[in-house]
């Protein structure tokens, strides 16, 4: 068989060897294993180095739960990186990992305030905060424009004052 030497600087440097058959190209030779690794391991560092500042979440729920974090630190979790991606604890994303769904954190021993920027979660269905005695204060009247909350647990929380007329807002 003919190589072809258009591909020959190609295979020369993968250690490959490419035959005519048929009018078309077909891979018939062997993979030098070692130019093969050291290949893969060129790629890996050059996605190390490039800086990644992709944050797959929209940022208005990254901004809002931020906010959260910092109403009630210490925790006895850690948030850092992208919510969606980095599978935060309590923290449950829609299918395209765009927007949080579930904010679930029963029983942390969470305390403090909170905080209206829990009214940016859009997308939020289900709210589970119970049993964390340590949430005082007021319901902030944002969290009832959550048009897609359909789930609110607070039993056994250290909330006080009335609920606001906004509860009337949520369809379910």
């Amino acid at each position: 068989m003919k190589t072809d030497h258009r591909v020959t600087s190609l295979a020369t440097h993968f250690m490959l060897s490419f035959y005519r058959c048929q009018a078309s190209f077909c891979l018939v030779g062997r993979i030098n294993a070692m130019k093969l690794a050291n290949l893969s391991i060129f790629v890996l560092m050059l996605s190390m180095q490039l800086p990644i500042s992709y944050s797959a979440v929209n940022q208005q729920d990254l901004a809002a739960l931020q906010a959260i974090q910092e109403a009630w630190a210490p925790t006895s979790f850690s948030w850092s990186g992208d919510p969606c991606e980095s599978l935060w604890f309590g923290i449950t994303c829609d299918q395209n990992g765009t927007s949080v769904i579930k904010l679930e954190l029963p029983a942390q021993s969470l305390g403090g305030a909170l905080p209206p920027q829990i009214g940016s979660l859009t997308s939020l269905q289900t709210l589970d905060l119970s049993y964390n005695t340590g949430i005082v204060g007021n319901l902030p009247s944002e969290l009832f424009l959550l048009s897609n909350l359909v789930e609110l647990f607070l039993q056994n929380c250290g909330l006080t004052g009335t609920i606001p007329d906004e509860i009337g807002n949520l369809r379910s």
